[in-house]
């Protein structure tokens, strides 16, 4: 799964289904399933037999089965958040322990979420990818383990157009220098330039799922600057805002 997180702007997928799974004891056989599957363990334990391959599959582990695979799991009484891909050009079969059990459930609900309040593809995909990218991030062997704490503190706040550095720091329980680095080591970017990237990222997808101002998009992301806002945007997807809803929904017609 490491390889296919650093690489994972390369990845092809379409969005089939979210859904949360309960399972009782049992064991079940899967023959060349036609599509992918990447989930979350929130409680109870899987085995898993893959490709030869053996997995044990534990609360906070996420795990990925390409498609066209045969396998057999065997499950105590547990439950995971799971996401059904197509069209997944990565075809080995992986499962990671990230250690950020809380951090990653709230991404993995929030993309359950938004798939039952049936969003846009665009807000959809922006789930998957940002997913990915945190993923990436806390699987590098010298990711921040408070980096966590921090990543999950933006995922609640980021809207909030107060939100300085200062309660960055807080959440992490770390010094403003610190924080910096353990941002440029995991994404090559400043909290700053993080937190911008997730409200630009939000701010698209209400612009092209629904048919909302350029200002309410902004102050609904996080922003109190309009220009400022329009600028970013810009600079961004190479469009301002007060077209990219038109343009955001033909693409997706």
């Amino acid at each position: 799964m490491i390889e296919m997180l650093y690489s994972f702007d390369e990845l092809c997928f379409q969005i089939l289904a979210v859904g949360r799974f309960r399972h009782e004891n049992g064991l079940f056989q899967v023959k060349k399933r036609p599509f992918a599957a990447l989930s979350l363990r929130i409680c109870g334990e899987a085995q898993f037999e893959i490709d030869g391959q053996s997995f044990v599959s534990q609360p906070g582990d996420v795990l990925f089965i390409p498609s066209g695979m045969d396998y057999a799991v065997e499950y105590s009484v547990s439950e995971s958040i799971v996401v059904h891909l197509t069209d997944c050009n990565y075809t080995r079969a992986e499962s990671h322990a990230f250690g950020a059990e809380a951090f990653l459930r709230e991404k993995f609900e929030q993309l359950l979420d938004d798939w039952q309040q049936n969003r846009h593809i665009f807000r959809l995909k922006a789930d998957v990818y940002a997913l990915l990218c945190d993923l990436a991030a806390l699987a590098k062997p010298h990711a921040d383990a408070r980096l966590a704490d921090c990543l999950s503190y933006i995922e609640n706040h980021f809207c909030d157009a107060s939100l300085r550095l200062c309660d960055l720091c807080r959440a992490a329980s770390t010094s403003e220098s610190s924080l910096r680095r353990a941002f440029y080591r995991s994404f090559g970017l400043s909290p700053k330039q993080y937190l911008l990237e997730k409200r630009l990222r939000l701010a698209a997808s209400l612009l092209a799922e629904k048919r909302i101002s350029v200002k309410e998009a902004a102050f609904a992301a996080g922003f109190t600057d309009e220009k400022y806002f329009s600028r970013c945007m810009k600079n961004k997807y190479g469009v301002p805002p007060s077209v990219f809803g038109e343009a955001g929904r033909k693409m997706t017609e």
